[in-house]
């Protein structure tokens, strides 16, 4: 069923009541089967204005319609060499219309963009030219997307309008939201779930509370050993899920043979693990062949749950390495008394006892330390 873009007022009044009931806006969308963007919007309005009802609207009246716009344009084309001032004074002459500065300028560009197309018209085609003309027109428009609102001008043709959405934001319902942390002016700036917070300058889109970023700081989700919503999906951060537990309760939970990290905020594979990317998997290990398993030069812990560095392994700190090493300038290494080139064991020691007119044990050590101990004879 398509969604729809019209709401009447009681239905956004009742959208109101379910965000103010801590509902999500995906979850409020879902309800009333429109874009979790038209949630936000209506949520928007009511902060700022206090009321769902529609606000008046901005901008100048326009003074041209679409036929006499088209009338500046071919104006533009037929007059190459003309300034935008002539034109205006010419179209004054021609309609008794005034128009501002801003159809002078949009009339140079028509104009600029078709001198280039009599300059290269032996070239190329004159169609393929047009849909270059119409992507010129939409630099101004900011992740990878396709405007579905983009319309091709020439007959039998198609072309399309590909958008990049700017650094730190990202694409959703054909819109560029800011991720979390990412600077913002109001909360419809921000990605679902969250709002913009922070003093006046410096304000920054953060999670509602219960919920921490996923997924490259694009979404917001529900940490482990919190209350989900059972009916609703994909509100638990990666690799969790919304399960039963005693008392009722809903709560998130990592799921089989994934362990939870970073205080409750992280879901990462054990070794063994079924994975999709190396994203999935716990620290030290990378999934290969839809499983996790231990990077070169480490090891499996007993419980499966991490990798431990064998000698000369990066780490962090001491957990990270084999038993009898220590991480020592970001390096496991084998710790006093033990030796080894992957592993770390005892160093041996060899007892060696001399017999002659004196008692004597001799320890030599594989390092090549010898320690004496003479005992000297009493007589009885």
């Amino acid at each position: 069923m398509p969604l729809r873009r019209h709401l009447p007022l009681g239905d956004m009044e009742r959208m109101v009541g379910m965000l103010l009931a801590v509902q999500t806006q995906r979850h409020v969308g879902r309800q009333f089967n429109v874009s979790h963007t038209v949630v936000g919007r209506v949520w928007q309005r009511y902060l700022d204005t206090g009321s769902v009802d529609e606000r008046a609207g901005k901008g100048r009246t326009r003074n041209t319609t679409d036929r006499d716009d088209r009338y500046i344009v071919n104006m533009a084309k037929r007059g190459r060499f003309e300034s935008a001032k002539t034109l205006n004074a010419n179209f004054r002459v021609a309609s008794g219309i005034r128009i501002s500065k801003q159809t002078e300028a949009l009339a140079n560009k028509w104009k600029h963009l078709y001198s280039i197309g009599n300059r290269v018209r032996k070239k190329m085609d004159m169609k393929f030219l047009w849909c270059i003309v119409l992507l010129c027109l939409m630099t101004a428009a900011v992740a990878d997307f396709v405007d579905s609102d983009a319309t091709c001008i020439i007959l039998n043709g198609q072309c399309e309008t590909r958008c990049t959405c700017n650094e730190g934001y990202t694409h959703m319902d054909e819109q560029c939201f800011a991720k979390v942390g990412t600077d913002c002016t109001t909360n419809a700036d921000c990605v679902p779930d969250a709002s913009c917070t922070g003093s006046t300058g410096s304000q920054t889109c953060q999670c509602w509370n219960s919920l921490v970023t996923s997924f490259n700081d694009t979404e917001c989700r529900v940490k482990v050993d919190k209350e989900c919503n059972s009916s609703m999906e994909n509100v638990c951060i990666a690799n969790a899920e919304c399960k039963w537990v005693v008392g009722n309760d809903t709560v998130c939970k990592c799921r089989n043979k994934y362990s939870m990290y970073k205080n409750n905020s992280q879901c990462s594979g054990d070794v063994g693990a079924e994975c999709e990317d190396s994203s999935d998997c716990t620290v030290h290990s990378e999934c290969r062949a839809g499983t996790c398993v231990c990077m070169d030069k480490y090891m499996s812990s007993s419980d499966n749950k991490t990798c431990h560095g064998y000698v000369g392994a990066e780490c962090n700190d001491i957990s990270q390495c084999i038993e009898h090493a220590e991480c020592s300038g970001g390096k496991c290494k084998c710790a006093n008394d033990y030796k080894g080139d992957k592993i770390c064991q005892k160093k041996d020691w060899k007892l060696i006892i001399i017999g002659s007119s004196f008692g004597g044990i001799v320890f030599i050590g594989t390092s090549g330390l010898c320690v004496c101990c003479c005992c000297r004879r009493t007589k009885k």
